[in-house]
């Protein structure tokens, strides 16, 4: 499972790589040379990939609790929408509650934009971290039990 989680990683990471390409062609085609919020772009990179290991995190579990690879799928695509579109989407309703600010530090979304400011803070790094730590501790903790 381990391996699984590892391929996959690389396969995001070879992913995001053509986009330093990228980010350089726009930095020399700037007027002038150099114009181009490099921060916000390195931000958003880290951002993107370390949603991609989440993700893949999520999918690893999917995979842990079911046998079938499409009920896995779907509990994998059910819980990374959940995760990142579904909480925000309750916060967004205007729901005037305390628990409010919770549901939504618990977004994915928002730690991106967070993030894709271009400030890598500790605290959405953490985030992402602790939910790859946490999902991917169940997975094994589900499959040592098998």
């Amino acid at each position: 499972m381990v391996a699984k989680y590892l391929a996959a990683l690389l396969l995001i990471f070879l992913a995001l790589l053509p986009t330093w390409g990228y980010l350089y062609s726009l930095y020399q085609l700037g007027d002038p040379v150099g114009n181009i919020d490099v921060a916000g772009f390195a931000g958003s990179w880290v951002g993107l990939f370390l949603i991609g290991a989440a993700f893949v995190a999520i999918g690893v579990l999917g995979s842990a609790f079911s046998q079938n690879q499409m009920i896995a799928f779907l509990w994998g695509v059910f819980l990374s929408f959940l995760l990142y579109s579904g909480l925000s989407a309750l916060v967004d309703l205007q729901w005037e509650h305390p628990l409010a600010y919770y549901l939504e530090a618990l977004s994915m979304r928002y730690h991106y934009v967070q993030l894709s400011r271009g400030v890598i803070d500790m605290e959405n790094v953490a985030y992402f971290t602790g939910l790859i730590v946490l999902v991917l501790g169940i997975s094994i903790e589900k499959l040592e039990r098998a």
